[in-house]
């Protein structure tokens, strides 16, 4: 009784149960298997990684590039988590699943703090209730598929109000403003700044709301400024970084989804739900099912459907049973705002999707905030605080009505139960995909990297000469393999080796990334000459070349094995693999192409065709330097006629001046 006593007093019923229930959701989501989660590099070694992304350059996955302001951000605190978590000898699962609770317990536990100081009540059932529909949500299982990250903002932005709040109340503090410089600080902005903007467009829409009310302008003006500096100050870690990688880097946007695609499906009633995030609509071609299978259910279950339209409702509606609670208004203007920033530019065809469409292509600086669904916690967080206040005020009615039978006072409890079945059961489809554990997509789950890559990657790192790279040929425009989906290749993570291998992104500048490019779509197109390629690994400072033969053509968009080989065959040096790893496997040729079956390791490996000399890092004189008029595609050509000399200084004509 002790115990319950001070639980109660300390109201810490709902956040516990909360807390509880978030372990519970993300070990029940296929238990013993990692998958990949933004990064491959976070589960494969975790410690490199955070090593590696606190370096402005990078001589890894491309030709040498500053590092993107995608990459800063896992310094802390998703990097630093994972390479704790792998220091003391936790396996990377469950390294995962604690990741993922600790977002969902601090987001359900921060709607409740803030549930509670914004609608006083005795009664802990409002914030359980909004702190249950906040973590159970579509745009949950949408982070966990596409990227905690998000996740990981949504989870702070209950607390960023709630400091605000405090903040506004004490103006002359230094607690609170302090404490929303840390929370913003390690919100993600390294990672996604967009997201980032997001929650301050929050902050600042609560703060303007507060200067309109009883705390009034200058109290308000007192919180900010003091906010403002010391948010500056401790965001300096991944601002500077991302300021240099737009300045100096490569602008790697250009090559990303653009709003063709990112406008086609956030309407106004998508985004209400929490949905309209375009990469969820897809299917996975050539298979029928969706991209993200776990989103199947909201879009195809009447069911699931239904819930995810009578939570909005009962938000709404609850607007009418509460019009003396203040801050109901903030919640329905931040749900407004957010579900209107969601959907402006849709459809494209009207007049406002065209100006939307057009500021993107015209506004380059703006193009980070391509993706209008990442103002999605927003609205998460409103329907949540507002469906469950509302639904929590119902449920103490209900529970404190008593009828007077016969002299007798009973209170109602079928009354009570059958609101308990209802509220449960909308609860249940809203966040169906996380209660059946299926809310990550089963293909990118697996049990550990295969022992045949991690042989392979060690024996390369062994043989390469010093100063020069580990190819992986053909590469991958997104990592898809038979035994997983990683998103990216695999061999970066697991090497201390510069890796080259082209992919989805193009974090280089645009004269390396072409010759990337170029060589890899000769390999992947059939297109190489005999003799080409040697020298272009030359060039590009290669000392050994990884092949693998598991890969998913379908989904990663590499060529299949057996064409690779009869490619790479023709080639000087690519007769014979110096070394082979894993099981043998016998591929057949493309029907629309003849010859025998080939038979080949999981993994093979290829000494340099020629001398590693020169190398990643070397001096040309200038003098005698090879004006090429033209591109990478000159450079590639040069190769295949013999003419390309890789130890002299190259340059492109359109790169000088007179």
């Amino acid at each position: 009784m002790g115990l319950g006593r001070r639980l109660s007093q300390r109201r810490l019923y709902a956040p516990l149960l909360l807390t509880a229930i978030s372990v519970v959701i993300s070990f029940w989501q296929r238990p013993h298997m990692r998958y990949s989660d933004q990064r491959i590099e976070l589960i494969t070694a975790p410690g490199r990684f955070l090593a590696q992304v606190g370096d402005v350059w990078s001589s890894t996955i491309d030709l040498g590039h500053i590092q993107t302001s995608q990459f800063v951000g896992y310094l802390f605190p998703m990097g630093s988590f994972f390479a704790l978590g792998d220091a003391v000898g936790i396996p990377v699962w469950i390294v995962q699943r604690f990741w993922i609770a600790g977002i969902l317990a601090l987001g359900a536990w921060g709607v409740v703090r803030l549930v509670e100081r914004l609608f006083p009540s005795r009664s802990q059932s409002a914030g359980f209730i909004a702190g249950l529909v906040f973590i159970s949500g579509p745009f949950i299982t949408i982070g966990l598929n596409r990227g905690t990250s998000w996740l990981l903002a949504a989870a702070l932005l209950p607390w960023l109000l709630l400091w605000t709040s405090k903040g506004i109340a004490n103006p002359r503090g230094w607690v609170a403003p302090s404490v929303v410089a840390l929370l913003l600080a390690a919100a993600g902005g390294g990672l996604n700044a967009a997201v980032l903007v997001w929650l301050v467009v929050a902050v600042a829409l609560f703060g303007l709301f507060e200067a309109v009310g009883p705390a009034g302008l200058r109290t308000v003006v007192a919180f900010t400024w003091r906010a403002v500096v010391l948010c500056f100050l401790t965001s300096l870690w991944w601002v500077i970084p991302v300021v240099i990688q737009a300045k100096f880097g490569a602008n790697y946007l250009t090559f990303t989804e653009h709003a063709e695609a990112i406008l086609h499906t956030p309407s106004a009633s998508e985004s209400l739900r929490l949905m309209g995030y375009w990469v969820a609509y897809i299917n996975g071609y050539p298979d029928p099912d969706p991209q993200l299978p776990a989103i199947g259910g909201y879009l195809l279950s009447a069911p699931t459907i239904l819930a995810t339209f009578v939570v909005p409702a009962i938000a709404i509606g609850s607007l009418l049973f509460l019009r003396r609670w203040r801050y109901g208004a903030f919640f329905a203007l931040l749900l407004g705002l957010s579900v209107l920033a969601m959907s402006i530019g849709f459809p494209q065809q009207s007049s406002i999707g065209r100006v939307v469409t057009d500021l993107y292509y015209s506004a380059g600086p703006l193009q980070f905030m391509r993706t209008t669904y990442k103002a999605a916690p927003l609205a998460a967080l409103a329907l949540a605080c507002l469906a469950g206040v509302g639904l929590g005020s119902a449920f103490d009615w209900v529970r404190s009505v008593r009828l007077n039978v016969n002299g007798v006072v009973r209170a109602v409890w079928p009354a009570t139960a059958v609101l308990v079945l209802l509220i449960g059961t909308v609860i249940l489809f809203w966040g169906r995909p996380l209660w059946s554990g299926n809310a990550v997509d089963a293909r990118l789950f697996f049990p550990s990297v295969p022992t045949p890559w991690v042989a392979a990657i060690d024996q390369a790192q062994s043989t390469t000469p010093s100063d020069s790279r580990i190819a992986v040929l053909p590469g991958e425009l997104f990592g898809w393999y038979s035994w997983g989906g990683t998103q990216n290749s695999v061999v970066p993570g697991l090497s201390d080796k510069p890796v080259l291998v082209r992919q989805i992104t193009r974090p280089a500048t645009e004269q390396a990334a072409q010759l990337l490019d170029s060589v890899d779509s000769r390999v992947q197109q059939g297109r190489l000459t005999p003799g080409q390629l040697p020298p272009l690994l030359q060039l590009m400072g290669v000392g050994r070349v990884l092949v693998g033969s598991d890969s998913s053509p379908r989904r990663s968009e590499a060529l299949d094995p057996a064409r690779v080989e009869d490619e790479l065959s023709q080639q000087p040096g690519f007769a014979n693999p110096a070394a082979n790893f894993g099981p043998v496997t016998t591929f057949q040729p493309p029907p629309d192409r003849g010859g025998p079956a080939v038979k080949l390791g999981q993994v093979r490996a290829y000494a340099a065709p020629r001398p590693a000399s020169p190398r990643i890092t070397r001096v040309h004189p200038a003098e005698k330097a090879a004006v090429i008029d033209g591109d990478a595609e000159g450079v590639v050509a040069l190769a295949g006629v013999g003419a390309l000399n890789p130890g002299r200084a190259s340059f492109y004509a359109a790169d000088l001046t007179r």
